[in-house]
C-alpha cells in the first residue's frame, strides 16, 4: 500500500512523465500473477499506461501524441521498436523543470532522436548453477547526437518483497530489492557500462557500427548470467529489462555554463554573482545587452527543486539590474542560478557554505 501511494504522488506531482518501456517475468506462473509483464508509458500531460500479460508472453503498446512504445517477451511475443517524433519527447520516465531548462534550445522539427529495439528469449532460472540467465539478447540502440539526451538499457534481477499470496504481485522494483543490475547508457560520447558483473566480453557484444551525427549500437550474441546466493530461492526472483531515455542534465548544464561564460566574455550579457561561496547573502548583477524583454531569475538546488523565485519582469536593453538575495534559510550545498532573458538561457553555479 505504501508503495502504491508513493507511485501515485510521483505520477501526479512530477513535472512531466514521458514514454518508456519495461518487461518483466517470473519463474512460476500462478493464477494470481503474471509470469510475463510488459508496460508502455507515454506523455499525454497525465500519466498513461497500457499493459498485458499472461503465462506465455507479454505485450504492451501505447500510441498517443508525441511518442509510441511497444515491448514484448517470450517465444510468442511480437516486438516492435519505440521512438519519438518531437525533440522534446524523450523516452524517459520523469523530466523536471530543471531538466527542461538545460535542454538545448531547438525548433519543433519532427525527428526521431532516440529509439531502441531489444528482444531476448525467455529467462532461464537454472537450479543446477543457482543462477538466472537472460539468453539470446539482440537488438539496436540509436541516439542522435547533440540533442541533449541519453538512452538507457537496464537488465535487473530483483527479489519482490511486497507479494501478497493469492492476491497481489509486486510489480514495482525498488532499489533495495535489486540483487544484480547491468546498465548500458548510450551518450554523445559513446557507451557507459555499470554493474559489478560487467566484463570485457559483455562490452564486446555492444558494437558501435555508425557514428557521425548519431550513435548507432548493435547488440548480438549476448547472454547474461547472474549468480544467486544459495540462501535465496529462484522462485522468489523476477527479471526485468527496461529501456528509456531522458535529458542528459549533467552534460547539458556543463555546456550551458560554458556558453554563459562565452556570452559574458563577448559582452552580450552581464551576469555577476558575489560572494561565491556565501553563507547568507548573494548579489546578482544582470543586464541583457542584445535585446529587451521579460527576464525571469530563479534558484534551484541540484536535485531539481526550485528553492527561490528571484525576479520576473521587464528589463530594458543594456540596463543593469542589481539584486541582493537572502539565502540564510537554505541548507548548505550547491545551487543553480537560472536566468531566462527574452528567450536566452544562462546559468551559474553557487555554493552555500
Amino acid at each position: 500500500m505504501k508503495k502504491l501511494i508513493s507511485i501515485f504522488f510521483v505520477l501526479v506531482f512530477s513535472s512531466s512523465i514521458y514514454a518508456g518501456w519495461s518487461t518483466s517475468e517470473r519463474k512460476n506462473c500462478k493464477w494470481w500473477n503474471k509470469k510475463y509483464h510488459a508496460t508502455a508509458r507515454v506523455f499525454t500531460g497525465l500519466f498513461a499506461s497500457q499493459t498485458t500479460g499472461n503465462c506465455g508472453y507479454a505485450y504492451a503498446e501505447k500510441i498517443k501524441n508525441c511518442a509510441w512504445q511497444k515491448a514484448s517477451r517470450g517465444d510468442n511475443g511480437v516486438w516492435a521498436q519505440g521512438g519519438v517524433n518531437k525533440r522534446i519527447c524523450s523516452r524517459g520516465e520523469v523530466i523536471t523543470l530543471l531538466d527542461e531548462f538545460f535542454l538545448p534550445q531547438t525548433d519543433e522539427t519532427e525527428e526521431i532522436i532516440e529509439e531502441s529495439e531489444i528482444k531476448a528469449a525467455p529467462s532461464i532460472f537454472d537450479e543446477a548453477s543457482h543462477s538466472v540467465i537472460i539468453p539470446n539478447i539482440t537488438g539496436k540502440i540509436r541516439l542522435k547526437k547533440d540533442n541533449g539526451f541519453y538512452s538507457d538499457l537496464r537488465f535487473s534481477i530483483w527479489k519482490p518483497t511486497d507479494d501478497t499470496v493469492n492476491f497481489v504481485e509486486d510489480e514495482t522494483m525498488d532499489d533495495s530489492e535489486i540483487l544484480h543490475q547491468i546498465t548500458v547508457k548510450v551518450t554523445d560520447e559513446g557507451l557507459i557500462f555499470k554493474g559489478e558483473l560487467v566484463t570485457e566480453d559483455i562490452k564486446s557484444k555492444f558494437n558501435v557500427v555508425k557514428t557521425g551525427d548519431e550513435i548507432y549500437v548493435e547488440i548480438s550474441d549476448l547472454s547474461l548470467k547472474f549468480p544467486i546466493d544459495e540462501n535465496i530461492s529462484l522462485d522468489d526472483l523476477a527479471v526485468q529489462i527496461e529501456g528509456d531515455g531522458a535529458p542528459d542534465t549533467k552534460a547539458n548544464a556543463s555546456k550551458m555554463s560554458h556558453n554563459t561564460e562565452m556570452a559574458i566574455a563577448n559582452n552580450e550579457y552581464k551576469f555577476n554573482v558575489y560572494p561565491n561561496p556565501t553563507s547568507d547573502f548573494i548579489n546578482i548583477e544582470f543586464s541583457n545587452n542584445l535585446s529587451e524583454g521579460n527576464t525571469n531569475i530563479q534558484i534551484y538546488n541540484f536535485s531539481g527543486k526550485k528553492v527561490k523565485d528571484v525576479y520576473n519582469d521587464q528589463i530594458n536593453r543594456g540596463n543593469l539590474k542589481s539584486l541582493k538575495i537572502d539565502l540564510s534559510s537554505l541548507p548548505k550545498g550547491e545551487y543553480f542560478i537560472l536566468i531566462d532573458s527574452n528567450g536566452k538561457r544562462l546559468s551559474k553555479k553557487i555554493i552555500k557554505d
